[in-house]
């Protein structure tokens, strides 16, 4: 449950303690770690135990929270040279880097060469 207390879909980080889900879904991760040649004990990392991951839940759907855009400059010769500046809070495991991408994506991505 969020701080709101809506009930938010959560999918699992696989790692070296997480648990599959149940039922259908769980089927599903079961199958794709199998493809894979997936092992819980390779997210185990001896050398750097630091960097090892034990798995967790995280929302599928991040909210963003206080969005402000702060500001816009162009430039009239070199569209690649525009920028926003904007800021947003996101909830602890979320990454604002797919935030951006996802506000940055161009509108036609086949023509963008995506």
């Amino acid at each position: 449950m969020s701080m709101d207390g809506h009930i938010q879909l959560a999918l699992p980080l696989i790692g070296a303690n997480q648990s599959l889900s149940s039922g259908v879904q769980g089927e599903i991760e079961r199958q794709i770690i199998e493809q894979e040649g997936i092992k819980p004990e390779s997210f185990k990392i001896q050398a750097l135990p630091e960097t090892s991951s034990k798995g967790e839940l995280r929302t599928a759907v991040t909210p963003i929270t206080d969005l402000t855009l702060e500001g816009i400059s162009a430039h009239p010769d070199d569209l690649s040279k525009q920028k926003a500046t904007l800021s947003f809070m996101l909830f602890r495991g979320s990454y604002a880097t797919v935030v951006l991408g996802e506000m940055m994506k161009p509108q036609n991505l086949i023509q963008a060469g995506f």
